[in-house]
């Protein structure tokens, strides 16, 4: 009997482990697009190192591209300039992706980037970073 209830406790365990970790969603390429675009705007850093991918690290370790970023754009960290981001366009596949945004700054036109994401270490990483071509360049 005992053996019987530990077989169930251990099943139990095992299913409660699947249903967790399937809830533990994954950030979409999108989702990471846009922290993208916000640690641009606040100038974070931080987050700019977690979200990048080692194309976009200039060969930096984490605390040489935190200072490089920082010192960089000095002064800026922290002030949001960013109405609003707004996604425009997506494609992925189980290991690439391409978002585009559209960037809307409080006083100025909008901005329109492409951010290409890499899946890796299972998570989403940013590879590049540049702005979209127009509709009338293609």
């Amino acid at each position: 009997m005992a053996l019987v209830i530990a077989l169930v406790l251990i099943g139990a365990l095992a299913l409660t482990m699947m249903v967790l970790a399937y809830l533990q969603r994954i950030p979409s390429p999108e989702d990471v697009a846009v922290s993208y675009e916000t640690a641009w705007d606040r100038l974070d850093a931080e987050a700019l190192w977690v979200l990048s991918g080692r194309e976009l690290r200039d060969g930096l370790d984490r605390r040489a591209f935190i200072a490089a970023t920082r010192a960089a754009h000095d002064g800026h960290h922290g002030r949001s300039h960013v109405a609003r981001i707004v996604i425009e366009d997506s494609a992925s596949n189980a290991e690439d992706a391409i978002v585009r945004t559209r960037v809307e700054p409080v006083d100025s036109a909008p901005i329109r980037n492409e951010i290409r994401l890499r899946y890796r270490n299972s998570r989403w990483e940013v590879v590049q970073y540049s702005l979209a071509k127009s509709a009338s360049s293609t």
